[in-house]
């Protein structure tokens, strides 16, 4: 086993004392997190630190980077003395020549996924290294984490997942409704084609629009807990639109457009009983939710999908939005495009690259200035409904004792 306290959990006023104490308790490592301020909200510390660290101690350091271009700092966490430095897959543009460069500095290369991120991006990984033990490896737990979640944690009568399964010795399944899982298990397939239907449709929907999860909960005040958060409303877009529900990605699109419209900027949340901005934390310029708006534009109304070797076209275009939209100056590796999307549906009647008829798939080597036409088939979309409801608070949890040997509770009455 090993084990490797976070230098974030330190008293930087005592560090040399701290670091002494994990080191007589046995650590493995020490791990670093350092970040930007932009790949993550947090700002923490930066080389001199690490620096330090490796002068007070012996132990190898993981130097976990949650920043952006990573690869641009791979000689600074070398001559920190790092024995092992860890970038997030999301933050790198092209992450193999990463870990080889990683490599080639002469430290152990890690990589980290954010949660939304797949697992079985670490097959492709592992298998383009040439390790086939670790991709299947890797393929296999993905399988495992799929089959247990249709397994343990679908609802039958709601039509959607579990919040999660909970408890030691009787586990118990929380029937609360959390969009983010719902949105993350259709778009990364989780869930079957008729669950991610039954998803969209079963998954509640409040005025203002999806919660992070429902019902809410009565004594908590609102930030994750009776709010909406942007950047959940636009997965929960995409994953409407990825399950053919029109009604439910016009919806979705609208929780987010409207107030960041209204407010003039993209706040980090809001009220979900009344849509105000009045939640324990907010922000203003919100970079994750700033990342979700224009991902709605991006990658439903431009149908724009990232791949490995290239950039797929699938626009989903609700009939209520039908029009010929441009966007121009798309940056894509070598090459800027310019998209045309003309009409509403989700097929697509044609698509030109630079005046010539083109599968819907650009290759990663493409260069130079381009020019996309997508013409879509104005076609109609079966009607699929949407789960409205008003925003509603469960019951208290009762305060409970034991009087003897007798458990006893507060009468409901007491529960407000």
């Amino acid at each position: 086993m090993i084990v490797a306290p976070s230098l974030l959990s330190a008293d930087f006023g005592h560090l040399a004392r701290q670091i002494e104490t994990v080191e007589a308790a046995g650590a493995t490592w020490l791990h670093c997190d350092v970040m930007d301020g932009v790949f993550v909200p947090n700002i923490s510390f930066g080389f001199p630190v690490i620096e330090t660290v490796g002068k007070l101690s012996g132990l190898p350091l993981d130097v976990h980077l949650m920043i952006v271009e990573p690869e641009k700092y791979i000689s600074r966490v070398r001559d920190c003395g790092a024995a092992i430095m860890n970038v997030h897959v999301e933050a790198c543009r092209h992450l193999h020549r990463t870990v080889q460069e990683i490599h080639n500095a002469g430290m152990k290369a890690a990589v980290t996924l954010n949660p939304a991120t797949p697992v079985e991006l670490l097959t492709d990984i592992a298998a383009d290294l040439g390790k086939d033990k670790e991709a299947a490896d890797y393929a296999a737990r993905a399988a495992a984490v799929r089959k247990a979640v249709n397994e343990q944690l679908w609802l039958d009568d709601k039509g959607y997942y579990a919040m999660y399964n909970y408890g030691r010795t009787a586990p118990v399944l929380n029937p609360r409704a959390e969009t983010l899982g719902e949105a993350l298990a259709i778009l990364y397939d989780v869930a079957s084609p008729e669950r991610a239907r039954s998803i969209t449709e079963n998954n509640p929907t409040t005025p203002f629009g999806a919660a992070i999860f429902f019902p809410q909960i009565a004594d908590i005040p609102p930030y994750h807990n009776n709010s909406l958060w942007p950047w959940v409303a636009a997965y929960w877009a995409m994953a409407n639109a990825k399950a053919g529900n029109e009604q439910g990605t016009l919806e979705a699109i609208g929780s987010v457009f409207r107030p960041a419209a209204l407010f003039a900027t993209n706040k980090e949340n809001f009220v979900l009983d009344n849509g105000d901005i009045a939640t324990q934390l907010n922000s203003s310029n919100m970079l994750w939710c700033l990342a979700g708006n224009i991902a709605i534009t991006h990658k439903i109304l431009f149908g724009i999908n990232f791949e490995k070797n290239g950039l797929a076209f699938k626009p989903f275009v609700p009939k209520a939005l039908a029009a010929e939209r441009t966007l121009s100056n798309f940056k894509y590796r070598r090459a800027t495009l310019d998209i045309t999307v003309r009409g509403y549906g989700n097929e697509i009647k044609s698509f030109t690259l630079n005046g010539k008829e083109h599968k819907p798939f650009i290759p990663a080597d493409i260069k130079g200035n381009n020019k996309i036409v997508i013409t879509m088939a104005d076609n109609e979309l079966p009607a699929m409904a949407v789960n409205h409801t008003g925003n509603v608070k469960a019951p208290l949890t009762p305060i409970a004792w034991f009087e003897g040997t007798e458990l006893c509770w507060n009468p409901i009455e007491y529960i407000a």
